[in-house]
């Protein structure tokens, strides 16, 4: 049986920071570090190396700038997904432009956060991103509804959504976890799962990020 030691260090979300400045680098490390359930496993300065070390340390977080030198964020983003390594990548930001979000969540980002964010809620942000949820601020996510949650609507290929599968797929984009919703709802969090089920099914997609996208396009939520 494992060590003690050993269980612990299993349990800790492996995390990859990604950022052109060492200060930058060192800060969320330093940070990261005071939260016993987190650990950073390596560090890149741009994005040819967030690839290569994504391969090489298979971190569960990939926490990259969002605005690396060059437009290196995006691509990175693209290439980490393509590694299908159920690695999940969350972006730190200084923009809160909702063209750039839309971009990144088109692309594949599982979460989207502000640096201005606190401490706590940024570690936080980690574990749900690590948990398989797509995060995107709630401020964030009312502005990206408001700009582009109208485009679209009218003719959609996608079989009809429910009611109910509608008000979960609005309470996603709003930036709710899956037990918030089933806490707005007043429904059990597995009822929640089986209706994101039904919904990824119906939008024939694979995840969250992309249901969120694809509804955007199809104005299937509003703000």
């Amino acid at each position: 049986m494992p060590s003690t030691n050993e269980t612990s260090t299993n349990k800790k979300v492996r995390v990859l920071v990604v950022d052109s400045q060492a200060v930058s680098r060192a800060g969320l490390r330093h940070l990261l570090k005071s939260y016993a359930d987190l650990q950073v496993i390596g560090e890149a300065s741009d994005g040819v190396q967030a690839v290569s070390e994504t391969v090489e340390l298979g971190p569960q977080v990939v926490l990259m700038d969002a605005q690396l030198p060059n437009n290196q964020s995006i691509e990175a983003l693209k290439q980490i997904k393509q590694l299908n390594l159920d690695t999940r990548v969350l972006l730190l930001s200084a923009q809160e432009r909702e063209e750039y979000l839309y971009e990144t969540l088109r692309a594949g980002a599982d979460g989207y956060v502000l640096k201005d964010i606190a401490p706590d809620e940024l570690a936080q942000a980690v574990r749900v991103v690590a948990g398989g949820e797509v995060l995107v601020q709630p401020q964030l996510a009312g502005r990206l509804l408001s700009r582009f949650g109208k485009q679209g609507r009218g003719n959609t290929p996608f079989e009809t959504l429910t009611a109910r599968e509608q008000e979960v797929l609005q309470l996603l984009a709003r930036g709710l976890r899956n037990k918030e919703i089933a806490a707005r709802l007043i429904v059990s969090e597995r009822t929640v799962n089986f209706h994101l089920a039904n919904i990824y099914q119906k939008l024939n997609v694979s995840g969250r990020t992309e249901a969120l996208s694809k509804a955007l396009e199809q104005g299937l939520i509003t703000a």
